[in-house]
């Protein structure tokens, strides 16, 4: 997994690259410490792979800790795994999910 921040006036986007997973879930959660001074937080997992429950647990974390200081706690184009994940742990009726990139079918 990599990480990139971009930080702007109204907000701080971390978009995840690859598979999360417990190890290098590190400087994902170095990243979310950080936020309580933002107004909104995105986590853009347009290019995520993978995740697993560390990172659904961690999320849950997030929006227990941080939800009373950020207007806004967005997730970003989760890939359906993801979203999966999302729904079956009752997290996506409690984060703002977008969908801003359409997937198109590759025909062979």
């Amino acid at each position: 997994m990599n990480i990139t921040v971009e930080k702007r006036e109204a907000g701080k986007t971390v978009r995840v690259f690859g598979d999360i997973n417990r190890h290098e879930l590190t400087s994902l959660k170095t990243e979310l410490k950080e936020i309580s001074s933002v107004k909104s937080f995105v986590v853009d997992l347009t290019e995520a792979d993978f995740a697993g429950t560390d990172f659904i647990n961690m999320l849950a974390e997030l929006r227990r800790v941080y939800a009373p200081f950020i207007r806004r706690l967005i997730l970003r184009n989760p890939n359906e795994l993801i979203q999966d994940l999302l729904e079956i742990s009752q997290l996506s009726s409690v984060f703002n999910i977008e969908h801003t990139v359409k997937k198109t079918a590759v025909l062979c």
